[in-house]
């Protein structure tokens, strides 16, 4: 996870993007008790360290400080964009414990984390289109590695 970070660093630093201050471990716990979950270790990790970026990099995604990690119905629940993310916000049990850390080109994808308090190494990631979503990844650390390979699995091709 280590590696992955710190080329997610050296990337937004060759884009000069900015990342948030990273968080405390005060925040996280705070967090954590705020929502009942548990955030998994790799997730720590980043929010630790990086923290999310100020604007979307050169491949229009754009990571969200813990501060902006909603859960999918708090953050679409009144959604008027394209695509269409209220309907499913609605109208689906399956998303009550994702979170949204991260979009692609304004919320044309975007990728969402299950926390809660059984799992607490691993956190399924889904992309998430309109009503359409898959998990596409066993971890974050995984979803970064896909990531970094350009994969089209994060744009549900290929599943």
């Amino acid at each position: 996870m280590k590696d992955l970070l710190e080329k997610l660093d050296t990337q937004w630093k060759q884009e000069n993007l900015i990342h948030i201050n990273p968080e405390s471990k005060t925040g996280l716990i705070h967090y954590e008790n705020q929502h009942d979950i548990i955030i998994p270790s790799d997730f720590k990790k980043y929010f630790l360290s990086l923290n999310g970026s100020n604007d979307y990099d050169e491949n229009f995604f754009r990571f969200y400080p813990l501060k902006n990690v909603e859960k999918f119905y708090k953050k679409f629940h009144d959604w008027n964009g394209f695509p269409d993310y209220s309907t499913l916000a609605h109208s689906n049990s399956m998303i009550k414990n994702l979170f949204v850390f991260s979009d692609f080109q304004f919320h044309m994808f975007s990728y969402a984390a299950e926390f809660s308090k059984l799992n607490k190494n691993q956190s399924q990631i889904f992309a998430i289109s309109g009503n359409k979503f898959e998990i596409v990844a066993k971890s974050f650390s995984e979803f970064l590695q896909l990531y970094f390979d350009d994969s089209p699995i994060l744009f549900l091709d290929g599943l």
